[in-house]
């Protein structure tokens, strides 16, 4: 459960339990450790609260020691899901989460790169095909 299935949409609440349960914390831990309160990573977990600030989000990845590639992901995920200019008919994107355990970062940064240039590829077909 600490990683996000790649066909699944993905669910900030979910992944945020998971990995607080991976480091074998309690709620009020978290709370304590992060400078939040308990009933706000409880809403967060809960499903209440799906737009957690940038800050927020950084203070749990530093705690729940979430890699910065991941952190980045989380960030694009809710700056998606809070833009008000999007066009309502277009389908949410997912976000992939990967776990990257046991990779080098030059190892990470490959990835990132290979993905970059999908990316790109992706964006020239359907210009072409616009």
């Amino acid at each position: 459960m600490g990683r996000v299935e790649d066909r699944g949409i993905f669910e900030l609440s979910t992944y945020l339990k998971a990995k607080r349960r991976q480091n074998n914390m309690t709620q009020t831990e978290l709370a304590n450790r992060t400078g939040l309160t308990s009933a706000y990573i409880s809403q967060i977990e809960n499903g209440k609260r799906k737009k957690p600030s940038p800050a927020v989000i950084k203070k749990l990845a530093k705690i729940l020691s979430i890699p910065n590639i991941e952190v980045m992901r989380l960030l694009e995920f809710i700056a998606e899901e809070t833009d008000e200019s999007r066009n309502v008919q277009e389908p949410t994107k997912n976000l992939q989460l990967f776990d990257i355990t046991g990779l080098s970062e030059k190892d990470v940064e490959h990835i990132q790169e290979q993905i970059d240039l999908l990316k790109i590829r992706a964006e020239r077909k359907k210009t072409k095909s616009d």
